[in-house]
């Protein structure tokens, strides 16, 4: 009897965590299919797609956006769009669904989760398909904190989540690099990160030109801790102001991984924010050298 009570309480523990599991995946974000091209990552424990499209005729310069967590493709479309029409060649990461472990729970949650090798498949892609195309990172949340560990292996050693592949040495050639609402700092906004540091300096290859778009309300990456991490780089380089913006804006839509509650509220509209900072990141490109 006691047996059976035992067996009976196991299958009970197995089912609760077999139903959070079904709950999770139901609310994760569904990827929607884009009128791009897609391409399978599978790198180094990376799992996702790569969806890449190109105007006509050669383009003028590629732009790789990276997203941030738990963000699926269509929700830069918006970018990725805008950068069409200017003559680049676009790439949208879009990382697979994960099961990870959060900190101190046993219940794994599916996630889209941005890592340094689904970045390199990226790169690697867009060096086969244009090989003399110059090359710019666009990276959201995540994506742009991402997208500074690439400038800077020490950086990238030193993050456990974004899994930089043994001897990693950073990506050199890169002729831009957009960070929009992420910063390097260790605290501040909606997180606390021990791996960071507040005061290393940060490096980046020669060339490599660098502009941070801040949004005034945002509260998951502050102007203040954006403009940080932008003195850090000698020398400095701009931070972009959007006023009336915040951080969820900046990828289109709502998902049930959304946290409002750790952003601020926008004075301005989605349509707004977003048409603001695509002018700001094309006429950076443009200005930068293509």
């Amino acid at each position: 009897m006691r047996i059976a009570a035992r067996r009976l309480m196991r299958l009970l523990a197995n089912m609760t965590v077999l139903l959070a599991m079904i709950a999770t995946t139901v609310q994760a974000q569904a990827a929607v299919a884009l009128p791009y091209t897609s391409e399978r990552i599978l790198r180094d424990g990376a799992n996702g797609i790569l969806w890449w499209r190109a105007p006509e005729g050669n383009p003028i310069g590629l732009a790789i956006i990276l997203p941030g967590a738990q963000m699926t493709a269509d929700r830069y479309r918006w970018l990725g769009d805008r950068l069409l029409e200017a003559h680049y060649a676009v790439i949208i990461v879009e990382p697979g669904l994960e099961w990870l472990h959060p900190p101190g729970s046993d219940t794994p949650i599916a996630a889209r989760y941005l890592l340094i090798p689904h970045a390199l498949a990226a790169l690697d892609f867009a060096k086969k398909k244009w090989p003399v195309a110059p090359v710019s990172l666009i990276g959201h949340s995540l994506g742009g904190g991402v997208a500074l560990e690439l400038l800077d292996p020490l950086e990238a050693s030193r993050n456990p989540y974004t899994k930089a592949p043994k001897g990693f040495e950073g990506v050199m050639g890169l002729r831009d690099v957009v960070v929009i609402g992420s910063s390097l700092q260790a605290t501040g906004g909606a997180f606390t990160l021990p791996y960071r540091s507040d005061e290393r300096p940060l490096s980046r290859p020669p060339g490599t030109q660098m502009l941070f778009v801040a949004a005034t309300e945002d509260k998951m990456a502050p102007p203040a801790l954006m403009r940080a991490t932008a003195s850090r780089y000698s020398p400095t380089v701009r931070v972009a102001d959007i006023a009336g913006a915040n951080h969820l804006q900046w990828s289109s839509g709502r998902g049930m991984a959304d946290r409002p509650d750790f952003d601020g509220v926008a004075t301005i509209s989605e349509a707004a924010q977003q048409c603001r900072t695509a002018e700001q990141i094309i006429n950076f490109l443009q200005r930068a050298g293509g």
